[in-house]
């Protein structure tokens, strides 16, 4: 099974601007960001949804240096994974939560 993002949206799309921080996704309700209560830096940032009658679920978490991590599950298995710096990461995984997105079996 694999996604298909059909999205191009990148800076901005009619009036939805896409976010390029993690601030930015948490001002979107549909998203949650936990952040850390020592250290005041946010640690995941998860969106989840259901598609097609599938769990998708899109999460966001620090890795090393400076770089992001986006996974993206289906049903509790992993369909994607990739790293970048946070702005790119931010505005990736904003795109698998727009239409067109759908899963390829």
């Amino acid at each position: 099974m694999t996604v298909r993002d059909h999205g191009e949206v990148s800076g901005q799309s009619g009036n939805v601007c896409a976010p390029r921080s993690i601030a930015d996704l948490e001002r979107d309700p549909a998203w949650d960001v936990a952040w850390s209560p020592t250290t005041h830096q946010w640690v995941t940032a998860d969106h989840e949804s259901t598609l097609d009658g599938r769990h998708v679920r899109i999460g966001l978490t620090p890795a090393r240096d400076d770089l992001v991590a986006l996974i993206v599950w289906i049903d509790g298995r992993v369909v994607h994974h990739r790293r970048g710096v946070e702005p790119v990461m931010c505005d990736a995984a904003w795109k698998w939560t727009r239409p067109p997105m759908e899963i390829l079996v």
